[in-house]
């Protein structure tokens, strides 16, 4: 009969242990802020009337605006994988260094918070969108349980059809964009 309660109380023991692990293990993962997809669109006409104004052929894309099209983005690829979707974001662009904080859900029932960087690049037709790595506070996220393909993003379909895109530079505090007319 002793042996029955101790085996009765060593598994309650560890029934509560396993349980306020895994409470703190949510703690510690959920998200540490109200993050959402919805974005505004970016119209790139009223800086079209300001580089004729200035005679300077290029527009200047805000982080803010960086921001937008990030989300736009991944409004429209928030499934990640089976078990991912990603519900929020707010994305921080450094130069070429892009930091994206998201929240996430896992098998759509667990939120988590996590922060995404990513690193821009000009290829030419699109920015390229390219994942480097995953944080869960100070954890880091080992690439294969959470990695994104490169995100193609085509500014030409915002600009006329008569404007090409010369070149990307990625300034502190503004992306860029040289024009040339077809």
């Amino acid at each position: 009969m002793k042996i029955i309660r101790r085996i009765i109380v060593v598994l309650l023991v560890l029934a509560v242990t396993a349980g306020l692990a895994a409470w703190g293990l949510l703690t510690y993962i959920k998200p540490q802020q109200q993050l959402d997809l919805a974005y505004t669109e970016l119209s790139l006409e009223s800086q079209l009337v300001d580089l004729i104004r200035s005679k300077k052929p290029e527009v200047r894309l805000s982080n803010e605006e960086i921001n937008q099209l990030g989300k736009k983005a991944i409004a429209k690829h928030a499934r990640v994988s089976p078990d991912i979707t990603i519900t929020g974001a707010d994305f921080k662009r450094s130069g070429e260094d892009l930091t994206a904080d998201v929240n996430l859900l896992w098998k759509n029932t667990v939120p988590v918070g996590a922060q995404m960087t990513f690193k821009l690049a000009w290829t030419g037709k699109e920015l390229t969108v390219t994942h480097t790595g995953t944080h869960i506070r100070s954890f880091q996220v080992p690439p294969g349980l959470v990695s994104l393909a490169p995100v193609s993003i085509s500014l030409d379909s915002y600009l006329p059809s008569i404007v090409h895109i010369k070149e990307v530079r990625f300034d502190p505090d503004f992306v860029v964009i040289g024009l040339t007319l077809r």
